[in-house]
């Protein structure tokens, strides 16, 4: 019955999201994640309808984020509590996850992103690259891409629209600053940007070196990230932003 859903999806365009997704789901239970993201990404189409094709990046974007085993969710979750607890052996825990889940693109992820945050830019880049091998539409890929660029001191990537977006993340919402900033922006645009940023991040201190137009902004930004060692809440800007407090990365998003 696979066999024939398979062959159905690839050859004609009609096949339900249904039909896909329960194949999707099977080759998973299988152990054959990276041909699940396959099968989802060859099954969206321009030919499709807009909600076919939403159906399946829904799906998709589960898949890519599922665990399969416990084990392998166990030590994610040890990763956190280590990363919050600024334990060192966070990354060993991640490392350990992924070597259970290969293609758990939540944990690839997890780990570029900790990678970036310890300002490990090549390693970083290689779980870059197998995000992009497996799904090339995951959701955060654009951030880890941007962010290994500016760690690598390259030239991040670019977006055309400086809109805030309230249901967004704070992970999105800043990343759609640093990758939207281009200063071509209008001055209105940038200064309401930056305005709602300081409503959402305001313990953020790359909001002032970013936005604050004063000519001591930058001792404003390290005394900031100097009182920000004392506050508990500065793993979880971590996570937003993973260069939270380095000046010389952080600097490059309003000097390109």
């Amino acid at each position: 019955m696979r066999v024939l859903l398979l062959t159905i999806i690839y050859l004609f365009s009609s096949a339900s999201s249904t039909d896909i997704k329960a194949s999707a789901r099977e080759l998973m239970l299988e152990g054959s994640r990276g041909k699940a993201y396959e099968l989802l990404i060859n099954g969206l189409s321009a030919k499709n309808s807009k909600p076919k094709n939403q159906e399946i990046e829904k799906e998709l974007n589960n898949l890519s984020n599922i665990f399969m085993s416990e084990k392998s969710q166990k030590y994610f979750q040890q990763s956190k509590t280590l990363f919050y607890s600024s334990d060192k052996n966070y990354i060993s825990k991640i490392e350990k996850a992924e070597e259970l889940e290969p293609e758990n693109l939540k944990i690839i992820f997890t780990k570029a992103w900790f990678l970036l945050i310890e300002k490990q830019c090549s390693k970083a880049k290689t779980e870059l690259s197998k995000i992009k091998k497996l799904n090339a539409k995951y959701g955060d890929l654009a951030a880890v891409e941007h962010y290994t660029n500016l760690c690598e001191g390259k030239a991040g990537l670019h977006c055309d629209s400086m809109d805030y977006r309230a249901d967004e993340s704070l992970r999105s919402k800043i990343f759609r600053f640093v990758a939207c900033r281009s200063g071509k922006e209008s001055a209105e645009q940038f200064k309401n940007y930056c305005n709602l940023l300081k409503i959402d991040a305001p313990k953020l201190p790359e909001v002032d070196l970013w936005c604050s137009r004063a000519v001591n902004k930058a001792v404003v930004y390290k005394n900031k990230c100097k009182s920000l060692e004392k506050i508990k809440n500065k793993r979880s800007l971590l996570e937003a932003y993973p260069f939270l407090c380095n000046k010389k990365i952080s600097s490059k998003v309003i000097d390109d």
